[in-house]
């Protein structure tokens, strides 16, 4: 079984509590390996008192509902936690509620600029909420070159900034963003995405299939294909597939 290959080893601790053993496989869970058992192995030793922990646990399970109870019960104790504060955006995010989540993220940003994740969600949020809305752009746009002054070479920051720009109608500058984030993580499916509505946009339908082609055996239950489908851009492209 599983657990006879990963022992959890504490480092300042001989005998450490049940409950912090069960901290260190929710963090273990959440940072390397997002397998069911070790996030049981962890809701089996958190107390019940512990809010932000229960809160990532019905954040994992997807029970939104139970999860925004807890960071609500999480922040009455600890108003000024920055990561208790980011995780309720990123519950709000989950539950497609990008208007309020996008000021919790912008405003941690602000505060805290090495706060990086807090920015780019504060970014992608701020698009979902106003789509469509030329001065969120401009917005976006700011957001986007800072996370990229601080991590020049992070895809997701590069295809955000893409994004921003193709809706912008900078195709050229889109397209040099795109490859490079492609150079980096040629994977990467938002930029995949975001390649074959600008290559469908230049009338380069030949790449456009060829980018489509990729983003499809890439990620094949990507819940993006639906929308490729229906999207007037690239429905006849998916028809010929």
């Amino acid at each position: 079984e599983i657990d006879q290959y990963i022992q959890l080893v504490c480092g300042n601790e001989a005998n450490p509590s049940t409950h912090e053993t069960g901290k260190a496989w929710l963090s273990y869970y959440s940072f390397q390996d997002k397998d069911p058992y070790f996030l049981k192995q962890a809701k089996d030793r958190i107390m019940d008192t512990a809010a932000y922990e229960k809160a990532q646990i019905a954040f994992y399970e997807g029970d939104g509902k139970r999860a925004l109870q807890q960071i609500e019960l999480a922040l009455e104790r600890d108003p000024t936690n920055i990561y208790i504060q980011f995780f309720k955006g990123r519950i709000l995010e989950q539950r497609g509620n990008a208007t309020t989540a996008y000021p919790i993220f912008q405003k941690l940003y602000d505060q805290e600029p090495a706060l990086w994740d807090a920015g780019l969600k504060a970014g992608v949020n701020l698009l979902i909420s106003q789509r469509g809305n030329a001065q969120a752009l401009v917005k976006a746009e700011q957001i986007f070159q800072q996370l990229i002054n601080q991590k020049p070479f992070d895809v997701r920051a590069l295809s955000n900034m893409a994004f921003v720009k193709l809706n912008q109608g900078d195709l050229r500058q889109a397209e040099r963003l795109l490859v490079q984030a492609l150079q980096l993580n040629p994977d990467h499916a938002n930029s995949l995405e975001n390649m074959v509505y600008l290559q469908v946009l230049n009338q380069n339908k030949f790449q456009a299939k060829l980018y489509l082609d990729s983003f499809i055996s890439k990620h094949p239950d990507s819940p993006k294909l639906p929308i490729l489908r229906q999207n007037p851009l690239t429905s006849e492209l998916m028809q010929e597939m």
